[in-house]
């Protein structure tokens, strides 16, 4: 039986076009070689149906945002020559573009329910470098007996994108890839002439505009002429604008499911001591969700400043931690300058960098990696009270005085005693009992825990927050403006027409900030967001609270306060333990 005679191979640049076909893939193990991948393929492809050009690879389900993933496009044309395929591919342009689509809600809105739009968005574009050698692959050489066999080449790039995270808030956000590429014009090819790339013949050459005054007789036989190309502008020949506007045919795209890994924040105090200091203590708080469903390794968390130090606190990288865990590292962060009096005088703004490397562990062969960097700036100027969230004593907000702001079980009693009780229990006004219990003694630079228990002794469903309250030292802003009476004055008023509104004067506030001198940190809690709900009725929940204690002696937590989370109400427990914190003994 004589042998299959295979199809005429694509000779032409519009016939390369018309015959390939692109697509990009994530492999589920990305670590692989594409050689591995590959093994036991002879070459064949056929997606007749529409479907992948290698559905034998199994790809990934769900992508992790500001993951680095690595990326395979696949181009496969009918088999043609090795040096004419050498020449196109020198003359290929080839691009890959990521989208994320998924649901928004208008901003004006009145119910999510009711107004929906979807959305699509760009995370990013790159281009193929070429300089990027592919790895190609072709067919089985021998002919089979069947002569609708078609021989194909597989011609493979890898690209490493990281994808980042999507500017608007989108719902059930999915992400896939674009590929594109396209021909560029012959005649900018820098390598060798293509030897079936020939410039067509009998080209017309360009209008002579005086070729109405050749056979004037005043000019005496002198044939004047002024081509068109010296005013007009070059348009570019009909073949190399079609070979522009038409681009290689895309493959089918597969949805990847996608959503964070890690949600983070930073919060920063300022660790004061007499005199003054500069020193801002920075934890930076992980929280590991729920969408992977696996656990991650925290690999590096690296912290930079300009014109500064930085130094970590505290917990030793890698640490392995589950679904829904909370991290958080602590760094000191201190200026390079000296000169207090200079410092204090000016406000010089820092800038800091923030790297954080992790990976996923889905599987032992699939460990899909994340890395966030990003940059913001930081005040470490001793004059700065942007990081100090407290307020002075004096001042009191509107409306307060309404409603309780503590729950205890009596008097408080004085700081510098010492309580032998480690369980405190108080009732709030909203019947929720909670009861505090800590351990006896605890040791510097090590956390320790303080069990929250709640009990729901109302007849409604509760759901609470606890923020814990640090001590800080009180700074007595009282008497800094006079009182002034008139006696003509006195008796033309009534009682409530005598009394008038408060008024802050500028520079009271301006001398209680100036004035004012932080105590060190000494204890900082760990705990950066708990809650507790919905609890029913006669329904009970435990908790953990998260310290560490930073100087020896007895500390104390100002107070534990609840906020009801469906009408916005704090109660404040006070009556908590005393922690009595010991340096421990070493060898």
């Amino acid at each position: 039986m004589p042998a299959a005679t295979p199809e005429p191979a694509p000779r032409t640049s519009s016939e390369f076009v018309e015959s390939s076909i692109i697509e990009a893939f994530v492999p589920e193990n990305g670590n692989t070689e594409l050689t591995d991948l590959l093994t036991g393929w002879q070459g064949d492809s056929d997606n007749s149906d529409g479907g992948s050009l290698l559905p034998f690879i199994s790809q990934r389900q769900f992508l992790l945002l500001d993951e680095e993933v690595p990326v395979y496009i696949v181009l496969r044309t009918p088999f043609i020559d090795e040096n004419l395929l050498k020449s196109y591919l020198s003359r290929l342009a080839i691009n890959l573009e990521a989208y994320a689509t998924g649901i928004v809600v208008p901003p004006n809105a009145k119910s999510g329910h009711d107004i929906q739009v979807g959305h699509k968005e760009i995370l990013l574009s790159e281009t193929l470098k070429e300089s990027e050698e592919p790895f190609v692959v072709a067919s089985n050489s021998e002919a089979e007996d069947d002569n609708s066999a078609q021989r194909y080449v597989h011609i493979f790039w890898r690209l490493n994108v990281t994808l980042s995270r999507p500017r608007a808030k989108v719902q059930k956000l999915a992400v896939y890839f674009a590929p594109s590429a396209s021909l560029r014009p012959a005649e900018n090819i820098k390598s060798e002439v293509i030897e079936d790339e020939y410039l067509q013949s009998y080209n017309p050459t360009a209008i002579n505009l005086l070729q109405a005054f050749e056979n004037d007789a005043a000019l005496a036989g002198v044939r004047p002429r002024l081509s068109a190309l010296r005013i007009t502008k070059v348009a570019p020949s009909a073949p190399i604008a079609k070979e522009l506007l038409r681009p290689i045919r895309k493959g089918p795209r597969r949805l990847f499911r996608s959503a964070p890994l890690l949600l983070w924040r930073i919060r920063y105090s300022k660790c004061t001591t007499p005199p003054q200091t500069t020193t801002v203590i920075a934890s930076i708080d992980f929280e590991i969700t729920a969408f992977a469903g696996c656990d991650v390794s925290l690999d590096h968390v690296h912290m930079g400043i300009t014109n500064g130090d930085v130094r970590p606190l505290g917990t030793v990288l890698p640490i392995r931690c589950r679904t829904g865990d909370q991290v958080t590292l602590l760094f000191q962060l201190s200026p390079q300058t000296l000169d207090l009096a200079h410092t204090s005088s000016s406000d010089e703004s820092h800038t800091l960098d923030v790297e954080v490397a992790a990976r996923a562990l889905i599987s032992e062969t699939c460990t899909p990696k994340v890395l966030v960097k990003f940059k913001t700036n930081v005040d470490l100027s001793m004059g700065s009270t942007g990081m100090n969230n407290s307020r002075p004593q004096s001042f009191i907000r509107p409306g307060s005085r309404d409603r309780p702001s503590s729950a205890h079980r009596g008097d408080r009693p004085d700081s510098d005693s010492i309580r032998s009780s480690h369980e405190v229990e108080a009732t709030t006004g909203a019947g929720i009992s909670i009861t505090v219990s800590g351990p006896r003694r605890v040791y510097i630079g090590e956390v320790f825990l303080w069990s929250i228990f709640a009990v729901n002794r109302s007849e409604d469903i509760q759901r609470l927050a606890i923020m814990v309250i640090p001590r800080r030292k009180r700074t007595e802003g009282r008497a800094l403006i006079p009182k002034r009476y008139s006696g003509n004055n006195a008796g033309k008023f009534t009682e409530q027409e005598a009394v008038a509104e408060a008024v802050l004067d500028e520079s009271v506030v301006y001398a209680l900030q100036k004035n004012a001198v932080m105590e060190p940190t000494e204890l900082v809690c760990l705990s950066t967001d708990i809650r507790i709900g919905p609890l029913a009725a006669s329904a009970c929940y435990t908790t953990e609270l998260k310290f560490l204690a930073l100087a020896p002696g007895v500390l104390h937590v100002d107070a534990l306060r609840l906020v009801d989370l469906a009408t916005q109400e704090t109660i404040d427990i006070r009556d908590l333990p005393d922690i009595i914190a010991l340096e421990r003994e070493t060898d």
